[in-house]
């Protein structure tokens, strides 16, 4: 974890250090569709953590920007494929993911 957060650092600006830690901070803000929820705040805590913003994001994983926005703000749902390729290019583990996408999951 040192190692990639030094990686990281050295990738972005003092302002995106201070915004990836305010939304880590806000991450139980939550979006609902469909009586399920997913932590939106720690999916944009991830991308501004990989160096990247929003836009390079939906670029790198092949998001039209609408659509991921609409998808973010609760208007719709991300599909299987779709979160196979967040987890791909944010490299996330398997517990992130769970975090992210499945807040209030039933064990």
């Amino acid at each position: 974890m040192q190692i990639f957060l030094s990686k990281t650092l050295d990738r972005i600006n003092n302002n995106g250090v201070f915004y990836a830690q305010k939304l880590r901070k806000s991450v139980t803000q939550t979006s609902e569709y469909g009586g399920e929820t997913m932590k939106t705040n720690a999916l944009r805590a991830k991308i501004v953590e990989n160096g990247m913003t929003i836009g390079e994001f939906c670029t790198r994983a092949n998001f039209v920007r609408c659509t991921f926005d609409r998808k973010m703000s609760g208007q719709s749902e991300f599909d299987r494929e779709e979160i196979g390729r967040i987890i791909s290019e944010l490299r996330l583990t398997p517990e992130e993911t769970k975090d992210i996408f499945f807040a209030d999951a039933v064990s």
